[in-house]
């Protein structure tokens, strides 16, 4: 099944502005994603945001454990508001 799942960063701002990236959480966007529940569709978009956030900094070469411990914060921040059915 095909969902859209919302999701709000701005709990996330303060860890994810400390590697440049604040304006990522400023706004509750959209996730599509294709998964089996709801339950596997939050699974999914946690990784789906997680791995956006990753491929940022991958693509800069920028690796270091501030970064990921940004990252982890940021992700524990992360809420899932709606989720809908395709």
């Amino acid at each position: 099944m095909l969902f859209q799942v919302k999701v709000d960063l701005s709990k996330s701002y303060e860890p994810l502005n400390k590697i440049g990236m604040g304006e990522m959480s400023k706004t509750p966007y959209w996730v599509r994603i294709e998964a089996d529940d709801p339950d596997d569709a939050c699974s999914k978009t946690i990784k789906k945001v997680n791995n956006a956030i990753n491929k940022a900094f991958s693509s800069l070469d920028i690796h270091s454990s501030r970064v990921e411990q940004c990252t982890d914060e940021a992700i524990v921040n992360m809420r899932i508001i709606k989720i809908e059915c395709r």
